[in-house]
């Protein structure tokens, strides 16, 4: 999943005098269907930093990997396929000129 420079800041930049809040479970931003399987993006703003959740279904044993250009982000897909990162720095996510996000499932060897 490739998700671009330009989209993601103009999706998490303040919008009419609001910012993104602390509270909920998260906003999902993302949904995809790749090979059989569901895979949804989510992020959530906490203490001035971003988590990014993704859920894949039908669950995947293996690791989840954020990059932003050379920021690298990994985090264990759990037994219900989801795998959470962060804290993101908000200037990674927020900012207009930097590199896209991607993110790569890398499954369990066995």
């Amino acid at each position: 999943v490739t998700l671009t420079r330009s989209w993601l800041a103009s999706l998490l930049a303040p919008r009419y005098g609001v910012a993104w809040g602390d509270r909920g479970g998260g906003s999902v931003i993302h949904e995809e269907e790749d090979e059989g399987r569901q895979i949804t993006v989510s992020v959530q703003k906490q203490a001035g930093a971003w988590i990014i959740r993704v859920t894949l279904t039908p669950p995947i044993a293996g690791d989840l990997l954020v990059t932003l250009g050379a920021e690298r982000f990994r985090a264990t897909i759990d037994p219900n396929g989801v795998a959470t990162v962060g804290p993101i720095p908000s200037q990674l996510l927020q900012q207009s000129v930097g590199p896209d996000m991607t993110i790569q499932i890398e499954p369990a060897a066995g």
